[in-house]
């Protein structure tokens, strides 16, 4: 009889399972296989993780469940809270999403993540990251009223160094105000929500979500010389438009932004990032270019591809579950 012939439930993992859902990461089972793949491949992280990290992180600091099996757990997901957004740090299933078995033990998993985040209270969203192509991950999301979030789902790309067209874009009146981001939430969704005009629900997403996960990256504000009427300078006047995200992994830049709509794929809007990116694009390596909504990038993406980027679809997911308290 197969697990999905009779309730398959799951539970708050002990420390012996705490050590066996590190154990099925390690080897791959996993949200992100890739990622794991190429984390496991330095043997003093992958040590590390099992013996010091690992333990600490899931079984310590985050609540981990698990659905038992008969020789050993078939399934584990690790919750992690922050800000007003609950999410699974990293989850895995043995049988493939493809079949009964392996969509009863996430299902099973998803139920007890949200019951113990519904107990905590004071979270207004949590949500679960996979690959784009996970078909029967995501249909067992959207069977527990998950939807995905409009949140970084496009990207412009480029390898770097990179030759920008002399004359691209107008930087007149453009300003770069460094930001302490962890003094900088505030500001930062207020401003965030400049690339969801007209959709509350899918901003209060985006920002539940990415200041959950911030951390402290480099960040500037953009702002812009105000003008009056007349087309004159307002004395030094300025308008705060958005701000700019900075990550550098590996040998790629990263760069997440939010403009204010009437920029988007405007000369404005190609100097401003002509400025930001002028200290990274004599460098070899990779670069990465994402705006927070799907709506904003595919504005501005006739601009940006002219500057020499070229558009793809991110690989990684983020399906949600809102709730009021």
């Amino acid at each position: 009889m197969s697990e999905a012939d009779h309730k398959v439930e799951a539970h708050k993992a002990t420390k012996d399972e705490v050590k066996q859902a590190i154990a099925l990461l390690l080897s791959g089972v996993s949200s992100d296989p890739s990622g794991v793949a190429e984390f496991t491949a330095s043997w003093w992280k992958r040590l590390m993780f099992k013996h010091s990290a690992g333990p600490r992180a899931m079984g310590q600091q985050m609540d981990t469940f698990v659905v038992p099996g008969p020789d050993g757990i078939l399934g584990y997901l690790s919750v992690q809270l922050g800000g007003s957004a609950a999410s699974a740090f990293e989850w895995g299933v043995t049988h493939p999403l493809a079949q009964a078995d392996g969509q009863a033990t996430l299902r099973a998993l998803l139920d007890a993540a949200m019951a113990k985040v519904e107990d905590i209270g004071g979270y207004d969203h949590f949500y679960v990251g996979l690959m784009a192509g996970e078909t029967g991950g995501i249909q067992v999301l959207e069977s527990e009223d998950f939807f995905e979030a409009d949140y970084q789902l496009v990207q412009m790309t480029a390898s770097l160094p990179l030759a920008l067209p002399s004359d691209a874009g107008s930087s007149a009146g453009v300003h770069f105000v460094p930001k302490l981001a962890r003094a900088y939430k505030a500001d930062m969704e207020r401003l965030l929500r400049l690339d969801y005009p007209g959709d509350t629900d899918a901003a209060d997403t985006a920002a539940a979500m990415h200041l959950s996960i911030l951390g402290n990256p480099k960040i500037m504000e953009v702002e812009l010389d105000v003008e009056d009427v007349g087309g004159e300078g307002m004395g030094g006047k300025r308008e705060s438009v958005g701000f700019l995200q900075f990550n550098r992994y590996k040998d790629e830049q990263r760069i997440l932004y939010a403009l204010a709509p009437r920029l988007w794929g405007t000369p404005t809007e190609v100097g401003i990032l002509r400025s930001a990116l002028a200290p990274y694009l004599s460098k070899p390596g990779r670069l990465r270019l994402r705006t927070f909504s799907r709506r904003h990038l595919g504005a501005s993406r006739p601009a940006l591809e002219a500057l020499g980027l070229t558009w793809a679809e991110s690989v990684w997911r983020r399906y949600v579950v809102a709730w009021e308290e």
